[in-house]
C-alpha cells in the first residue's frame, strides 16, 4: 500500500506513514478494482496565483496620481471580494493613500490660492 499523501509505499495496515506522518486510514493500493496498476506516487497540483492588478496598480499610482490611484484602488477593493479577498489590503492601502494626498492637494490649494492671486493684484 502507498501513502494517500506523498505516494511512498507503506507496509500493508499501517496507521501513518513514515515519510510525511499523514494519517492512513484511506490509504490505498496501487491495484484498483479492475486491475489497473496506479503509479506508487501522487502528483502535486499547482494551481495558479491570481493576482489582484487593479489594487497593485491602484497603490503605486495613489502615489503618483491621487485621483487615478483612487479610481484603481476602489475598483480592487470591489474586485478582492470576487477573488476571495486577494489584495484587498492593497487596496484599502490604495484608497487611504489617494485620499489623503488628495486632501493635502486641496488644502494647499485653499490656503496659498487666495495667497497668490493676492500678490497677483498687487503686481498689477
Amino acid at each position: 500500500m502507498y501513502c494517500k499523501n506523498c505516494g511512498k509505499e507503506l507496509p500493508d495496515g499501517a496507521k501513518f506513514c513514515r515519510e510525511c506522518g499523514a494519517a492512513q486510514s484511506e490509504a490505498y493500493t496501487n491495484r484498483n478494482a479492475s486491475g489497473f496498476q496506479a503509479p506508487p506516487y501522487v502528483m502535486p497540483v499547482y494551481v495558479k496565483k491570481e493576482y489582484n492588478i487593479l489594487a497593485i496598480l491602484g497603490l503605486v499610482f495613489s502615489f503618483l496620481v491621487c485621483i487615478a490611484g483612487l479610481v484603481l484602488s476602489i475598483l480592487g477593493y470591489r474586485k478582492a471580494d470576487e477573488m476571495g479577498g486577494e489584495g484587498k489590503g492593497l487596496a484599502l492601502a490604495g484608497i487611504i493613500v489617494s485620499a489623503v494626498s488628495i486632501g493635502l492637494v486641496v488644502l494647499t490649494l485653499v490656503i496659498y490660492l487666495p495667497v497668490a492671486l493676492y500678490y497677483m493684484a498687487l503686481a498689477i
